[in-house]
């Protein structure tokens, strides 16, 4: 504790303030170091008004924290710091609120909107590729071009195509292309 910056303090407001929470309380009472009670798992209005019972800890304003949501997944937390003299009302816990859903479906927009444009660099690697085989001349040259727009497209240090060969009794892999790292050796 000597060390810290800051310190956070974390109560859970679903169980509320505890014997040992009241301790922990005492010992901070006593430190100089900036100290924020932060209350944990304020994620409705019933537990958020929860959070005014962390004032009898007499470390000052808890801050609750609210989660970022979205389809029921949190994606992270955030926390109004104010000047200590904020007043909780329930509309003002309900905006609260309403901002940790907003930012969970702007942070769920954006990852569905990453998704979207990897897929669709993905769809036109694979449409080159396809474009590369569908065209005529040496099957070899083609295979071995549309491997490598598909190895620089995933980055990859090495590349293998391989095919099987099945008859009756067993079946072969039979190595068609390598491209890599032993290439260079040759």
């Amino acid at each position: 504790m000597r060390e810290a910056d800051l310190i956070l303090f974390v109560v859970d407001v679903m169980i509320g303030v505890t014997a040992t929470d009241a301790e922990v309380a005492e010992l901070l009472r006593r430190t100089d170091k900036p100290l924020l009670l932060v209350a944990n798992k304020a994620d409705n209005l019933r537990r958020a008004k929860m959070a005014d019972e962390l004032y009898e800890l007499g470390l000052g304003e808890p801050y609750a924290v609210v989660p970022i949501t979205a389809r029921g997944i949190t994606s992270g937390a955030f926390a109004l710091l104010g000047t200590g003299d904020l007043a909780w009302g329930d509309q003002e816990r309900h905006l609260l609120l309403l901002v940790g859903r907003e930012m969970g479906v702007s942070l769920e927009n954006m990852r569905l909107y990453r998704d979207a444009v990897e897929r669709m660099q993905r769809e036109e690697i694979a449409g080159a590729a396809g474009r590369l085989l569908a065209r005529p001349g040496p099957r070899d040259a083609a295979v071995e071009e549309a491997l490598g727009l598909v190895g620089q497209a995933l980055d990859a240090r090495e590349l293998v195509f391989a095919t099987l060969d099945r008859d009756e009794d067993d079946t072969a892999v039979q190595v068609a292309f390598h491209l890599g790292p032993e290439d260079d050796d040759q």
